[in-house]
């Protein structure tokens, strides 16, 4: 596993997912997902899984190793009745509602967001943290390749994903 990691400039080392469609059902391969998984938690103090928007029987598997599940939303009516099923799906995978943390991320145009209580009021959960937009610094962030923070850290982005990373780390205590 550890011959397959990225390092990238900004310290942080990746292992890619497969970008070639076809190699989509490796996930299928559960006991493989779950090793994988095992290892890489060898390797690092902290360590970062994207499992996507579904819950297929890898995250089945690995969701209740997990300290803590950040969940990640829109504030846009669908996805936050997408979230609400996705909760509701973790919580009977054992997930206690303390090692869930939602995150709102502001993609949509304004005009038809939800505020953060009608959210929080929906999902039953409170909202960690509210990200606001920045389409163009995350495209700038894009097109050098490197993280926004980095790209800017001075932003207030930045600041959000760097109150984000100190929540998350008081929480599992690294």
């Amino acid at each position: 596993v550890g011959a397959q990691l990225v390092s990238h400039a900004s310290g942080l080392r990746v292992l890619p997912c497969a970008v070639a469609p076809g190699e989509a059902g490796l996930m299928n391969n559960v006991t493989q997902v779950e090793a994988i998984v095992k290892t890489l938690n060898t390797m690092c103090k902290l360590l970062v899984l994207d499992s996507g928007t579904s819950i297929v029987e890898a995250t089945r598997r690995i969701a209740p190793m997990c300290e803590t599940v950040t969940v990640i939303t829109d504030p846009t009516r669908p996805s936050v009745l997408q979230t609400k099923a996705l909760l509701a799906d973790l919580t009977t995978l054992g997930l206690a509602t303390g090692k869930i943390d939602v995150i709102v991320v502001n993609r949509a145009p304004s005009s038809i967001q939800m505020a953060w209580q009608q959210v929080e009021q929906l999902l039953g959960y409170k909202v960690a943290l509210i990200i606001t937009p920045a389409a163009e610094l995350a495209q700038q962030a894009i097109e050098a390749g490197m993280p926004m923070v980095l790209l800017r850290p001075e932003s207030f982005t930045a600041e959000q994903i760097k109150q984000l990373t100190t929540q998350l780390v008081q929480k599992i205590r690294l």
